[in-house]
């Protein structure tokens, strides 16, 4: 699956809207595992047709990119666009597009209104890889003015705009990632449990990000001190 999963980016989620595969650990799959055994193993699905289903959505997903070429052209030109991060706070608050707003649950219910259909709306990320599930939730709405970023934010400082600082986000021990560049003088942002944005199968906005706690407060934890006043350290 490792495989398939390069060669289509979206079968995963082709997978999983048509056979209900791979969204849990009851219907998951390892890299190594082929696509011929999960067929077998779930039922006797029929290879060819999976394959083609997965070929036809990923060209179906190629409908809803836009290049930062594209994307900064349609901007220039009075197009109303509305830019919508779907990062993590800590990467919003470090550096985004200028015009740009930050999702949250509540946007999202707006969105999924009239507001969402008087523009045209670019889902982005850090590097693209989970606002396309945002931009195909709207498009599986009905939708028809919706895109994802391609590339996400990185791509855009790359190809587009090399003022917006490009920072990476770092593995700093088990479930944990530090942002690293695209800081501000002053700001070190602690290093944060972070699940990835998206949308799950039902469609509601995920985002969890839980601060790490400081040594005192883990020490106070241990002696029985709950006192609301202790804080995270903002050391890195």
């Amino acid at each position: 699956m490792g495989t398939v999963l390069a060669a289509y980016p979206s079968a995963r989620r082709a997978l999983f809207r048509q056979y209900h595969l791979g969204g849990c650990s009851s219907c998951g799959f390892a890299p190594e595992e082929t696509l011929g055994v999960l067929c077998a193993r779930s039922g006797g699905l029929n290879v060819s047709e999976v394959i083609q289903h997965i070929q036809s959505s990923q060209e179906a997903d190629a409908q809803l990119e836009i290049t930062p070429a594209d994307l900064a052209a349609r901007r220039a030109a009075g197009e109303r666009v509305r830019l919508l991060d779907l990062r993590t706070r800590e990467e919003w608050e470090a550096v985004h597009l200028e015009g740009a707003e930050f999702v949250n649950q509540e946007l999202i219910q707006r969105l999924m209104g009239a507001e969402g259909k008087e523009a045209l709306l670019v889902f982005y990320d850090h590097a693209g890889q989970g606002s396309l599930d945002a931009a195909a939730y709207f498009a599986g709405h009905g939708f028809a003015n919706v895109r994802h970023l391609r590339g996400g934010i990185d791509a855009w400082s790359v190809e587009v705009d090399p003022s917006i600082p490009r920072y990476r986000l770092e593995k700093a021990g088990f479930g944990v990632l530090r942002l690293v560049g695209a800081m501000r003088p002053g700001l070190v942002p602690p290093p944060h449990r972070i699940a990835n944005s998206g949308f799950d199968c039902l469609g509601s906005m995920q985002r969890v990000t839980v601060p790490l706690p400081s040594r005192r407060q883990v020490a106070s934890s241990k002696s029985g001190d709950k006192s609301p006043h202790s804080k995270a350290s903002l050391s890195a």
